[in-house]
């Protein structure tokens, strides 16, 4: 085997002198080169963790029925919330059963209006739980704070700039107990029909999907379940529940001529018992709504919504720009 050549000291230094030219050149010429582009990061996007502190904050103050102190310093405390992010609040006053109760309603936006719903009071009673002697006691309801807390969050966080329409966030009171003299009051004030409604209910971990209830409007639950499949979310909500379990909003949206989607996870053990606790809420189970909520308003998903079903496939949900 023939051993290579070698290179006399004069072809080493000019090799070195031509790779220190292109080294410098390359130096050069890297400040004339675009910079990478950054990673985009929504300046507000809706965060689970700091919504589950709103969970707590409700757990804290124990049970909260109607009429309660707790009950009252919960509405007072949605309120702050509510005009700390930017929001035009209003009350609506009312008695249930001889107790005084009150909605809190918080309005951004122009256009047709969009409600998004849930109730704040907890149940005076436990009927749910295995302990008979427990049945009577109020419980903490910690599985309606999280609803609570996800409408709270998106008000912090949405753009309200980029809304097509006029959002109304509705914080029912006089719920828990299942008489909805809240929902009541509130439909029967309304002086404006509203484009759609979207109810939460139960919402507490990542065990159970989220249940699109039966009675909800069909082409509300295809928009909603095609915005899932876009986000990635798809595998946290069915529109599969038992058909015997009621709604307990779209009834009274019905009624009201307002198309609705109400969804709930049927499948939570501790619903209406003593042990509707924060222990047993899972904070990852409240960023799938919360972060579908905030795309559906602020990519306008419903502006145009119309309530009555194709008889193709499910749309899929475009961007109104």
């Amino acid at each position: 085997m023939k051993r290579p050549p070698s290179l006399r000291p004069s072809q080493i230094g000019t090799l070195l002198i031509f790779v220190a030219a292109l080294s410098y050149l390359g130096w050069l010429g890297y400040g004339a080169l675009p910079a990478p582009a950054p990673t985009v990061v929504p300046d507000r996007w809706f965060d689970y963790e700091a919504a589950f502190q709103g969970v707590q904050a409700q757990c804290e103050l124990g049970p909260r029925p109607t009429g309660s102190v707790a009950g009252w310093r919960t509405g007072d405390w949605i309120q702050e919330h509510l005009a700390a992010a930017g929001w035009q609040v209003e009350t609506q006053d009312f008695i249930s059963h001889d107790l005084p109760a009150r909605n809190i309603i918080a309005r951004a936006g122009q256009g047709r209006v969009l409600l998004l719903s849930t109730h704040y009071d907890t149940g005076t009673q436990s009927p749910q739980e295995s302990d008979p002697q427990l049945r009577k006691s109020p419980n903490t309801g910690a599985s309606t704070a999280a609803a609570v807390a996800i409408l709270l969050e998106l008000a912090r966080v949405l753009e309200k700039d980029k809304l097509h329409t006029q959002v109304w966030l509705v914080f029912l009171d006089a719920e828990a107990d299942g008489e909805q003299d809240g929902l009541k009051a509130f439909l029967q004030s309304l002086e404006r029909q509203p484009l759609a409604a979207i109810h939460l209910d139960t919402i507490a971990s990542i065990e159970h999907p989220l249940v699109l209830l039966p009675a909800s409007n069909r082409t509300l639950s295809q928009n909603w379940l095609a915005l899932a499949q876009r986000m990635g979310t798809r595998g946290r909500f069915t529109d599969t529940s038992p058909a015997n379990h009621r709604s307990s909003a779209i009834p009274l949206y019905d009624a009201a001529g307002i198309p609705a989607l109400e969804f709930a996870e049927l499948g939570y053990p501790y619903w209406h018992t003593s042990q509707d606790n924060c222990d047993h809420i899972d904070a990852r189970s409240l960023a799938a709504p919360g972060q579908m909520l905030e795309s559906l308003l602020e990519q306008n998903l419903l502006a145009d919504f119309n309530p009555r079903p194709t008889a193709t496939s499910p749309p899929s949900p475009t961007p109104n720009t």
